[in-house]
């Protein structure tokens, strides 16, 4: 699982979204023993391409 660390976020953006996504990812992470990966940004698919893509064929593989 890949979530976002939020800290550079608008503070009304990371109060109401990235606080319950980032609970959301660790609460459901963990019911399934899955791996989480705490990528830096708000939107990490585009802001750490490298490091969301890196993961996902890693996890294709």
């Amino acid at each position: 699982m890949i979530r976002g660390t939020w800290e550079d976020a608008p503070e009304p953006y990371r109060t109401y979204a990235g606080e319950p996504l980032i609970a959301c990812a660790e609460a459901v992470a963990d019911a399934v023993g899955a791996r989480l990966l705490r990528v830096p940004g708000y939107y990490p698919h585009t802001q750490q391409a490298a490091t969301v893509n890196a993961a996902l064929r890693d996890l294709w593989r």
